[in-house]
């Protein structure tokens, strides 16, 4: 059961901060209207900093978010 709750709580929280990253100050000046609306997907293939920028705008937040990482097992409908 452990492993279970370790596993869901590594879904819903944001990686941890990273320091000495790239700030992306265009992508950001694209989004900062981004926090109006209800959803916002980046969808681009890996490796082009998603997740990294996500975690980057998650800290400077001033509102609650939702954050869900999701892997092969999101495409099991069993699980």
């Amino acid at each position: 059961m452990l492993l279970m709750a370790e596993t869901i709580i590594t879904k819903i929280l944001p990686p941890s901060a990273q320091s000495g990253l790239i700030e992306r100050i265009r992508l950001h000046e694209q989004t900062s209207g981004s926090e109006f609306k209800k959803a916002t997907l980046f969808i681009a293939p890996a490796g082009y900093g998603k997740t990294v920028y996500m975690t980057q705008l998650a800290r400077k937040m001033k509102k609650p978010l939702v954050w869900y990482h999701m892997d092969s097992y999101d495409n099991d409908p069993v699980v």
